[in-house]
């Protein structure tokens, strides 16, 4: 079963969010943290996925606070730039937990992308998760020196511009218990089935050591 829905942090902000549950009882909870695009096809593609396998899963609408835009087009690059300047970080977490708390799961994950990836790094090192995931995440070093309080995996791509090998070896050197696992030959968002960079063989691999983790 999958809607859109309203959800409400601790500071009483009501934001969307759309929520696809699984069939039966849930092996556990996702919440799914958005590119600087919203919540996209394949975002909410990607939580039904994730349903199917038996994990509730989430993706709340991190741009309500600043816009009402919260799905943009792949083209709106910039403008997806300039509504992540105006969010707060401490708003952020708050939205995230919110998605924690909409879950109602004792064993909750968080999956993030580009942006998305460094908030689950964040949120892995400030709220209590289950273990979390960051694919090819931007902006890592500035959440330094925040470690993971949980299982934490980075899937970073070999070609991509965004998080290159310096700042990979930095985040080994400062969060040395997460996994890293680099993808030969693959760019920034190839897990993403929506775009030209979408690489199936490293996104099922991925995807395969992401939901071993979650089961652990």
């Amino acid at each position: 079963m999958s809607k859109l829905v309203k959800i409400i942090a601790e500071d009483g902000f009501k934001l969307p969010a759309y929520l696809s549950r699984s069939i039966g009882e849930a092996k556990g909870a996702i919440v799914l943290i958005q590119e600087i695009f919203g919540i996209t096809k394949q975002l909410r593609e990607l939580a039904d996925q994730y349903s199917a396998l038996g994990y509730d899963s989430i993706v709340p609408a991190l741009f309500a606070r600043v816009s009402n835009d919260i799905e943009l087009e792949y083209s709106q690059a910039a403008k997806g730039l300039e509504l992540v300047s105006k969010i707060k970080q401490e708003s952020i977490l708050y939205d995230i937990h919110a998605a924690i708390t909409a879950l109602d799961h004792k064993q909750v994950s968080v999956i993030g992308f580009c942006w998305g990836g460094g908030l689950a790094y964040l949120a892995a090192s400030e709220l209590n998760l289950h273990s979390g995931a960051a694919f090819y995440p931007t902006r890592l070093l500035s959440y330094l020196p925040k470690k993971p309080k949980c299982a934490f995996q980075f899937h970073f791509a070999e070609n991509d511009t965004h998080s290159p090998a310096d700042v990979i070896q930095q985040m080994q050197q400062s969060a040395p218990d997460c996994k890293v696992f680099i993808y030969p030959q693959v760019d920034h968002a190839f897990a993403n089935h929506h775009k030209s960079s979408f690489d199936q063989d490293s996104t099922s691999l991925a995807q395969s050591r992401v939901v071993k983790m979650l089961t652990r």
